[in-house]
């Protein structure tokens, strides 16, 4: 038998290299026996089922707070007399940073998921986003189109 696998280095080779790879290192290398990685691999599956139904709870939030931006939408597209302080306006701000909230907490649990299993693709997502929208919004800008789209900027997996 090779290395104890403690706590500590089973997070690091984690960080390191993803869970899954990591425990097939250390079975390779003698360091943990097939039926603790049998065990450890069932730890990951339900570490992923936690981040699964987490990620379930944030897309309930999120549709209900979709609703309540579509309700204020539509009453916004009534015309009434102009105030500098519109109400709809300022209850479409609250709805969107509500709205705000519970996707960046998906995206948190969507950035575990990936880095759980590959550490350096989570990592490396959330600023390949905000690159891509800095370009997606160069163009919506320069087309005068807020709906303007281009998701090839957008890197998948």
């Amino acid at each position: 038998m090779g290395q104890l696998v403690t706590p500590e280095r089973m997070f690091q080779e984690t960080d390191r290299q993803g869970v899954f790879m990591a425990l097939i290192d250390f079975v390779n290398k003698g360091d943990m026996d097939k039926e603790q990685a049998s065990d450890m691999l069932v730890k990951a599956f339900n570490v992923y089922k936690n981040n699964v139904k987490e990620a379930q709870d944030e897309i309930r939030k999120i549709g209900v707070v979709l609703r309540q931006i579509s309700g204020v939408v539509d009453r916004g597209m009534r015309k009434q007399p102009w105030v500098d302080r519109d109400p709809r306006v300022v209850e479409l701000a609250h709805q969107i940073t509500l709205l705000d909230g519970w996707v960046i907490s998906l995206y948190e649990t969507l950035l575990t998921m990936v880095a759980f299993g590959r550490p350096d693709r989570g990592k490396a997502k959330a600023r390949e986003l905000g690159e891509a929208f800095e370009k997606q919004w160069a163009i919506k800008i320069k087309e005068m189109n807020l709906a303007a789209k281009d998701h090839s900027l957008f890197k998948l997996g």
